[in-house]
């Protein structure tokens, strides 16, 4: 009888270290990849950002220059008002303004100046203290003499060449309200002014 020769034993691998070896490889691939993208998902995009500074640059220049108009603005609005009283622009013409211009006493517009703006006014007087395109003009007579009742005058244009201090003149021109001026001995002196055309100063002569 022959004896059964007994088969040599076949080791099995292990499965299961295979296995996890294999898990371990892709968890390590996900971390690796997940290390090299996750910069980049959480960048800003660059065009957004250029675009939000942009947006906030123009905002802030806007807002500079909106401000500094309405500063400047109000620098000359407050500077009409103290020098004017009111912010006046001639809306008639010459010959209109003298063609309804009405005598008045110089007292009484001294007194009432601020009552009557846009009112076309005829004074006589004697001019002085040329200054660009103002004047000042006397407008009630002492002894025969232009010497009181000052009237401060804006010329809408250039005064001519031919006018000059202590001229008589009519003028014909529209009320702007009062205004002040310094006087030579250093102190104030609230006057009625009023704006006129350099053709409606028609002078009369000349006083000393």
């Amino acid at each position: 009888m022959m004896s059964k020769t007994p088969k040599p034993e076949t080791k099995t691998p292990n499965n299961w270290l295979l296995i996890g070896i294999i898990i371990v490889l892709v968890a390590g691939l996900f971390l690796a990849v997940g290390y090299i993208i996750y910069p980049f998902l959480h960048q800003e995009s660059p065009t957004l950002n250029q675009t939000n500074n942009t947006t906030a640059n123009n905002t802030t220049a806007n807002n500079t220059t909106a401000n500094n108009t309405t500063a400047n603005n109000t620098t000359a609005n407050n500077t009409t008002a103290n020098r004017t009283g009111i912010n006046t622009t001639p809306t008639q013409s010459a010959d209109e303004v003298m063609a309804t211009s009405q005598v008045v006493d110089p007292e009484t517009f001294q007194r009432n100046a601020g009552n009557m703006i846009g009112k076309n006014v005829a004074l006589t007087g004697k001019i002085f203290s040329i200054n660009g395109n103002t004047f000042l003009i006397y407008t009630e007579q002492i002894n025969g003499v232009y010497m009181d009742d000052v009237v401060f005058v804006k010329v809408n244009g250039k005064i001519r060449d031919t006018i000059v201090n202590n001229d008589l003149a009519d003028v014909y021109a529209t009320v702007e309200g009062k205004t002040e001026y310094p006087t030579a001995a250093g102190g104030i002196n609230k006057v009625p002014l009023v704006i006129v055309y350099p053709e409606n100063i028609r002078v009369l002569g000349h006083q000393q």
